[in-house]
């Protein structure tokens, strides 16, 4: 069943004074910034007055405003619904998009804004506040299944794939564009929504949606043709947070919750989804199936916060014969749950305090996942790991754990992928990921060993070093043109296993020919030191 497309214009509407509670005056909000936060100026008279009574938690006023025949669905601004949004825009595979907040609320329904993050972790008795305004919105007819446009961010995150690495700006550069001034300086791009299945997805208060009183068309799909249980297996929170938490509830005084989503847990979204009578086996529109979107990071994930927390989720569906049947089927671009793990500790580069123990990969082997599978461009196990900080990030030790395991398994090191790349091409030719520790912290010596250590690692494993690429460059040419930190040691390292660095590649030129100034520099000083002069 297709969702519903409110999408009707309304006219600028005069001025209007708000409606604000006394007994939330002191609460910290700042009443007097509901205006700019939304720039409403022209909004739908009758949605201003809703809506500000939302803004100030207050059930009486909702439903004051509600009995005089507002409607439950009016918004602040009703665009077309298709407007700006591309045919593809959730598509892309090596950009999934991300959802950007603000100001873009103004195109909210009354029980999206109702249901979203007014909750403060120190007051938990708010929630009750936010109850009322949605169940009294959900009895007055709220369409739990309406459309509405959401800005995508403008910034690009790390490329999921391997050979992808950090993008030209980092993902803070712009935030979630809280500040109205600045949407001039872009083309807004949208994607589309529905109330429900963004409420899960964002981990906003569902409770009073989720109980055993609510009727619930449990498959029905959002415009990604994501399920209800989908959105739920992909929350911000992550699937394994209670379900009355929201995502507020994660933010910590010190290393203190102010209110554990997680602790003494006795039942959440997803459970409660799938005890209804959810489809275990539903997949979306891109065929990703339940298992792809537990690892996917959220599309909405602010960067302050953790990575979505899964893991009794995972092992939750494991277990069950349906959660097994999911583990070596593909999407439509060939990545499969294993690939989406490992694509997982990509995402999280920022994050990896908190994945250096991360045990999810060891799960999925263990129910079954084939260690061989390559993703449709070509890329194993290895590809992804070589590529992903294997001594630039606080969960470099797992992930040097884990390379070993998918080497135990019998996975080729030479194997390339369907761009030319090999494992070892990858780990030579990555930034890092770490960049500012390379330069900034004094153990650097200590860093540069370990990365000869995982260069004896692929020694170990059979690499061929005198590898060649359809460019005809060697690895030695892949070193100086990737020239950090490291550059030194792995040239003369290369050099020792006999590539040769007067190899010319299809342009003409030697690693030797090519070197910087900077690099030149310092293997000469090395050889001098050690009493063979370089050439030139």
């Amino acid at each position: 069943m297709p969702c519903s497309k409110n999408g009707v214009n309304s006219s600028p509407p005069p001025e209007e004074h708000f409606y604000s509670s006394s007994e939330d005056e002191d609460d910290g909000d700042d009443g007097d910034d509901f205006l700019d936060f939304y720039d409403i100026q022209h909004a739908n008279q009758n949605a201003r007055t809703l809506v500000s009574a939302i803004w100030y938690r207050n059930p009486e006023a909702v439903k004051e405003h509600l009995s005089t025949g507002i409607s439950p669905n009016v918004r602040l601004y009703e665009p077309t619904v298709s407007d700006g949004v591309l045919e593809d825009w959730h598509s892309d595979p090596n950009m999934p998009p991300r959802f950007r907040y603000g100001w873009a609320d103004r195109e909210r329904y009354p029980l999206s804004i109702a249901a979203g993050e007014h909750t403060h972790p120190s007051a938990q008795e708010r929630k009750l506040k936010i109850g009322e305004m949605m169940t009294e919105l959900i009895e007055r007819g709220a369409d739990l299944y309406a459309v509405y446009r959401q800005p995508l961010m403008h910034t690009k995150l790390r490329g999921v794939f391997p050979g992808h690495q950090v993008p030209d700006s980092p993902p803070e550069a712009y935030g979630f564009d809280h500040w109205v001034s600045d949407r001039h300086m872009f083309e807004e791009k949208y994607g589309l929504r529905c109330v429900v299945h963004a409420i899960l997805e964002d981990s906003n208060y569902v409770l009073p949606i989720l109980n055993d009183n609510m009727e619930l068309d449990l498959e029905h799909r959002d415009p990604r043709g994501l399920t209800l249980l989908l959105c739920a297996s992909r929350s911000v929170l992550g699937p394994d947070a209670a379900i009355n938490s929201t995502r507020s509830d994660s933010l910590q005084e010190g290393s203190v919750y102010l209110h554990n989503p997680f602790a003494d847990v006795q039942m959440t979204a997803f459970q409660y989804l799938l005890n209804r009578g959810a489809n275990l086996l539903a997949i979306d529109d891109l065929g990703r199936n339940l298992l792809h979107h537990l690892l996917d990071q959220s599309d909405t994930k602010p960067q302050y916060l953790p990575p979505p927390v899964i893991q009794n989720t995972l092992r939750h569906v494991l277990s069950l014969n349906e959660g097994r049947e999911l583990i070596n089927k593909p999407d439509n671009f060939g990545t499969y749950p294993l690939h989406a793990a490992l694509q997982r500790l990509r995402r999280n580069y920022n994050h990896n305090y908190y994945l250096r123990d991360d045990t999810t990969i060891d799960d999925l082997l263990a129910a079954g996942a084939q260690p061989h599978t390559a993703d449709g461009r070509g890329n194993i196990a290895l590809h992804y790991l070589a590529d992903d900080g294997l001594v630039d990030s606080e969960a470099s030790a797992n992930k040097r754990r884990l390379f070993q395991i998918f080497l135990g398994h019998g996975l080729d090191i030479n194997t390339r992928n369907s761009e030319g790349h090999t494992p070892l091409s990858l780990f030579l030719g990555a930034v890092p990921l770490g960049i500012n520790s390379w330069y900034d912290e004094p153990n650097i010596s200590d860093r540069i060993e370990l990365d000869k250590s995982v260069l004896d690692m692929f020694d170990e494993a059979g690499v061929n070093w005198s590898e060649i690429d359809d460019n005809g460059r060697t690895y030695l040419h892949t070193v100086v043109l990737n020239e950090d930190q490291r550059s030194k040691t792995r040239y003369e390292y290369l050099k020792s296993k006999g590539v040769d660095e007067d190899i010319r590649d299809s342009a003409g030129k030697s690693a030797f020919q090519i070197q910087n100034p900077r690099l030149y520099e310092a293997l000469r000083r090395l050889a001098l030191e050690k009493g063979t002069p370089m050439k030139g």
